[in-house]
């Protein structure tokens, strides 16, 4: 072999080594692509499955926190007799015990009373039993039939009461 075939030949394995870097380096740069678009789906898989579950989660808060609700109303309204005639009975005596007892159910249930006496009729609140002849301001409660109940933002049951009418 001569001088100049030795480096012909050098220069091929050069020429072929390097066509066979480019060759690595574009199959890297493809895989490298690949990788990140696979990355980027499993990402946004994982992002919408977060999100998925969060929303879920309030979802399933939310409606646990309406069936509490909804029992506790069903609840109350079987207990409406019962507090109804303690306050018959607290009508007729001053009984400080009995008194203890009905705040003490009242506040445990989270229950808000509705007596209106001297407020103003709304019929979001009230139900209107009738009306009597007063000098008080017009559409003014004169008497309360019978105590409504509210509990957080729902009525379990309207206050029953009379508004004033005047018929001058």
């Amino acid at each position: 072999m001569s001088m100049h075939d030795e480096d012909v030949e050098i220069v091929e394995e050069a020429e072929a080594e390097s066509t066979f870097k480019t060759a690595d380096i574009k199959k890297v740069k493809e895989e490298l692509k690949a990788c990140k678009s696979e990355k980027q789906e499993y990402l946004d898989g994982w992002q919408r499955a977060k999100a998925d579950f969060i929303n879920t989660k309030k979802r399933l808060e939310e409606e646990g926190e309406k069936k509490f609700e909804y029992g506790v109303i069903a609840s109350v309204e079987k207990l409406l007799p019962a507090l109804d005639s303690m306050d018959i009975a607290l009508s007729q005596s001053e009984d400080e015990g009995l008194s203890l007892v009905q705040k003490q159910i009242l506040d445990g249930l989270e229950l808000e009373v509705l007596d209106p006496a001297g407020e103003m009729f709304d019929p979001n609140l009230h139900e209107p039993m009738g009306t009597v002849e007063s000098e008080e301001k017009e559409d003014t409660i004169v008497n309360v039939l019978q105590k409504g109940y509210k509990f957080k933002e729902t009525i379990i049951r309207p206050a029953k009461v009379q508004v004033a009418t005047n018929n001058k």
